[in-house]
Order: C-alpha cells, then sequence, then structure tokens
C-alpha cells in the first residue's frame, strides 16, 4: 500500500478508538504490532464487504474486461508518473513555492 506511515498510523489509532480493530505488541517482536478485528469489526465485515461490491459494480457497469484492465494500466502509469515527477528536485521545488 502506498499509504504515508503518518496517515496509516492515525487511521489505525481511530479504529481503535471506534472498537473495531485491538493492536498489541507482537510478543516475538517488541517493535512490531499485531492487529486484529474485534467482535465489532468482525461484526461489520459482510457490510464493508457489501458496500465495496456495490462501488465496484457501479463502476464497473458497461466496461469490459479488458476497459477494466486498460485503465488499471493507465492508472498505474500515471501514478508513477507522478511519483517520478516528485524525485525531481526542480520539480519538488517548484510545488514547495507554489504551495
Amino acid at each position: 500500500m502506498d499509504i504515508e506511515q503518518a496517515t496509516l498510523s492515525n487511521t489505525l489509532k481511530r479504529m481503535e478508538r471506534d472498537n473495531l480493530i485491538l493492536i498489541t505488541p507482537n510478543p516475538k517482536d517488541r517493535r512490531r504490532h499485531l492487529i486484529t478485528l474485534t467482535s465489532t469489526g468482525i461484526e461489520l465485515k459482510p457490510s464493508v464487504q457489501e458496500a465495496i461490491d456495490d462501488i465496484r459494480k457501479t463502476v464497473n457497469t458497461g466496461l469490459t474486461i479488458n476497459d477494466r484492465r486498460y485503465l488499471k494500466r493507465i492508472m498505474r502509469q500515471m501514478t508513477e508518473h507522478l511519483e517520478n515527477d516528485q524525485i525531481e528536485p526542480l520539480f519538488v521545488l517548484l510545488d514547495e513555492v507554489t504551495d
């Protein structure tokens, strides 16, 4: 997953606060944590999956498998271009100046 560490950390903290997950230290490696669904999280899993399936169905309406593969490839290329753009020092500087 290409997610900033801070974003993921905040998301996990909110999920723990809302009693969806339990975060415990890994007994074999204290630098790591184990993340498990709580009973509340397990109960919500079918509803979440249903929502994901509904969104996927809506988004894919009228698209062939080849359309979806092509779109996925194009989106991956666009993401790579954006990531490479951030690597270029001049572009990073310009991005910072325009913010």
